[in-house]
């Protein structure tokens, strides 16, 4: 296999996993927002929520996808 292969079934592989894992911020952190109380009194939850803000602080897709790339 080509070198360059590699790379662009790593990027490929990336760009997928970015994205699925952005899907799934956003899922949480709408059941979040939806349940604020049981969440945010949970010991083991309270401290999402600066995460969770910038979450819902995102215009779309790509906004969640960006702040996961950093």
């Amino acid at each position: 296999m080509d070198p360059m292969e590699n790379w662009v079934l790593f990027l490929l592989n990336f760009e997928q996993m970015t994205e699925d894992a952005a899907l799934q911020l956003i899922e949480y952190a709408q059941d979040y927002y939806k349940d604020f109380p049981k969440y945010y009194n949970s010991p083991n939850r309270k401290g999402h929520l600066p995460y969770i803000l910038h979450v819902l602080a995102q215009e779309n897709l790509e906004g969640v996808k960006a702040l996961i790339r950093g």
